[in-house]
């Protein structure tokens, strides 16, 4: 996890250099939204799977709004890879646990 955290800083703070504003707020909502995501995952914070379904689709929004943010800076036409998260159910906390 600590390699994965500090991949994680490194690439956001190129993102906030290289990145404008928008590329930047939004970076920093998608890291945010992770991190909660992260520590529910993790059992830091307890948690039900209502508020578990409501930071995963905050997760989803998040990231779909970083990558639309990052196109646009770059000036690439067009929406990119749209996923079908119409119907789909993340897992909730302890569904693998009896």
């Amino acid at each position: 996890m600590k390699e994965s955290d500090r991949r994680l800083a490194l690439a956001y703070e190129t993102v906030q250099m290289l990145g404008d504003e928008h590329v930047g707020r939004a970076a920093h909502a998608f890291r945010s939204a992770l991190w909660q995501l992260s520590d529910y995952a993790r059992g830091l914070i307890d948690v039900d799977a209502a508020e578990w379904e409501k930071a995963y689709k905050r997760y989803r929004i998040s990231r779909d709004g970083f990558h639309a943010a990052i196109r646009h800076d770059l000036g690439i036409a067009g929406r990119g890879y749209q996923r079908n998260t119409v119907g789909l159910s993340s897992r909730p906390p302890n569904a693998g646990t009896p």
